[in-house]
């Protein structure tokens, strides 16, 4: 029987990002994004998301619209083997908090006040919830929210664009084909 080839979405990306560096990987809002600007800032994002304590396995909900940050965070969560969680920015909060819940997000990733609010709403009831990670503006209802918590609660709001001063290297755990 013939053994199945293995592949890690990271090592395939970075492949190609060593392939052809110079090439625009996104276009975004006038920005134009080569494969090694991507695969830095995503390097970046998976240093943060460590410093913060996700790794291999942790489920990470990204709550973001279309955006550079939503696809280097999906990319920083595959280089770390952790499991990004695309949840729909127009769901209510029921639906919020059903995705949230039944995905055993540990992490959450989010930018818009309007979805921050949601967050800050619906975190009392998300106990698996540990970090939360703000891009942009943190609001003061999510920041209430941290605060609130019970005595036994430890949930941390870390800023995004901390990740511009991480390490753009790629050292990471060896990867799997899970």
């Amino acid at each position: 029987m013939e053994k199945a080839m293995q592949f890690n979405l990271a090592d395939v990306f970075e492949t190609v990002a060593d392939a052809v560096p110079e090439r625009i990987a996104l276009s975004y809002e006038g920005r134009q994004v080569s494969y090694a600007e991507l695969d830095g800032e995503a390097n970046q994002v998976a240093h943060l998301l460590v410093a913060n304590g996700i790794g291999a396995d942790d489920n990470v909900a990204l709550f973001l619209k279309n955006s550079v940050e939503h696809v280097t965070s999906l990319l920083g969560l595959i280089k770390i083997r952790a499991v990004p969680v695309n949840i729909n920015y127009r769901y209510t909060n029921t639906e919020l908090h059903y995705i949230f819940e039944n995905s055993d997000s540990v992490g959450i990733i989010v930018e818009l006040p309007e979805h921050q609010r949601s967050v800050a709403e619906l975190l009392p009831t998300l106990p698996l919830v540990r970090t939360v990670f703000v891009i942009g503006a943190v609001t003061d209802e999510l920041r209430d929210a941290v605060a609130a918590l019970p005595g036994g609660s430890q949930v941390t709001i870390a800023s995004f664009a901390d990740a511009e001063s991480l390490p753009k290297e790629r050292d990471f755990e060896q990867r799997t084909g899970d």
